[in-house]
């Protein structure tokens, strides 16, 4: 069946605003306009008209934007379809949609999303992260795909190319932070700077390694990477010091230091992208396997890099992913579920059931045995929150009969 003006118009206006979130989120644009296609309708749905979403994510109790009720179907025995009273996130643009959407991507349980090149591998991991409870829900995205060729979008992303704009600043030859000595250049070691400073980007930072407290230390790495530009310090092919394993330590002679900027004023997603973007470059100019990008960690056993540790503004995992698709390489089609972490102090409140039918699991995801079913549509007390696959979050209940997904509740 052929187009209608009316869905090629959708596809341009998608496929333009696609291309260019890819090259921040590294989420593939047929991923994107495929999953907007279905999940809208073609921009008709009620939810698109009338709130500007073109992904149907619901709002839980950590959305803190705009919200609209509507009903939706649900499959939860991957057999018959269940219709719903859901709360979803609402915006002001069509470009907030795409946005949040990646950035909803960015949570560990969709790593294997992240800088997917292969779009089979991109539908079939979204699904095994939980994103939607329809069955055919990768198939249908495929389908859509081939059907209407949108890895053309694909290969615009993969046109406009790698583009940040590294300054070289060197340290002077003879500081004392500046050895001089030849670097192999078999890892690449990934920090952040622990500077929450205000102005603390890289042009501040490329003052400081030249400075006389760096070189006093000695204290040196190769580059500094914000979220506009990244300053280069040293030679690829000089060593540093920088891993905090003396002066012989691999890390320090071996490899080539990064580190990403954290300033409070600063945009630690862009940064970290970045910093991603900058160690593909690098591996491939200098024929550095992936598997030898290294955290500081795990020359020290030091909690560095901190933020992306603490899985801001993503993990180590998706990280990894993101620098293979700069790459363009493919990552792995499915991920492992991200265990269950609550949060230090938590409220109880209660929530009442959306659903005809919610299983109760045993533990915080699908991938745990069911432990009963609630019909009734009644008010549930929940102590304790968590994030798992299959849902954008999951609450234990008070009676202690398990788990159930939020997704499907509204607070009360």
């Amino acid at each position: 069946m052929a187009l209608t003006q009316e869905q090629k118009s959708f596809i341009e206006k998608v496929g333009k605003l696609a291309v260019a979130d890819t090259l921040k989120s590294n989420v593939l644009a047929s991923l994107t306009i495929a999953q907007a296609i279905l999940e809208s309708g073609w921009g008709e749905s009620s939810l698109t008209i009338n709130a500007n979403a073109l992904f149907g994510i619901k709002a839980t109790n950590t959305w803190k934007g705009k919200v609209y009720n509507t009903k939706t179907k649900e499959c939860y025995n991957g057999i018959t379809f269940t219709t719903i009273d859901a709360c979803f996130r609402a915006y002001d643009s069509w470009e907030e949609s795409i946005a949040d959407h990646s950035a909803f991507l960015t949570a560990s349980r969709y790593a294997a999303v992240i800088g997917e090149r292969d779009y089979k591998k991109a539908c079939t991991a979204i699904k095994a992260a939980g994103y939607a409870t329809d069955p055919d829900y990768s198939a249908k995205l495929i389908k859509i795909i081939e059907q209407y060729g949108l890895t053309q979008y694909d290969a615009a992303q993969a046109e406009k190319g790698n583009k940040m704009n590294i300054i070289q600043d060197f340290i002077p030859s003879g500081r004392k932070n500046r050895p001089g000595k030849a670097n192999p250049m078999k890892y690449i070691t990934i920090h952040n700077t622990g500077n929450t400073s205000k102005g603390a980007g890289a042009k501040n930072h490329a003052t400081y390694v030249k400075g006389d407290a760096a070189a006093n230390e000695p204290k040196s790495w190769h580059y500094t990477v914000d979220e506009s530009c990244g300053y280069q310090h040293l030679p690829d092919n000089e060593t540093a010091y920088h891993a905090g394993d003396g002066a012989s330590g691999t890390g320090n002679t071996q490899s080539i230091g990064i580190e990403i900027c954290m300033n409070s004023d600063g945009d630690i997603l862009k940064a970290t992208d970045n910093a991603a973007e900058l160690t593909a470059s690098l591996c491939k100019k200098h024929n550095i396997p992936v598997g030898n990008v290294k955290q500081h960690y795990d020359w020290t056993k030091k909690n560095c890099p901190q933020m992306i540790r603490s899985g801001k503004p993503y993990n180590w995992d998706a990280f990894i992913n993101k620098v293979k698709g700069f790459m363009g390489i493919s990552t792995a089609a499915a991920s492992t579920p991200a265990p269950a972490t609550p949060p230090a102090a938590f409220t109880p409140y209660t929530v009442k059931i959306t659903a005809d039918t919610l299983n109760i699991r045993k533990g915080a995801g699908t991938n745990y045995t069911t432990n009963g079913v609630i019909k009734d549509k009644g008010i549930y007390t929940i102590v304790e929150e968590a994030t798992g696959t299959g849902a954008t979050k999951w609450g234990r209940l008070k009676s202690g009969a398990g788990w159930i997904s939020l997704d499907y509740t509204m607070k009360v």
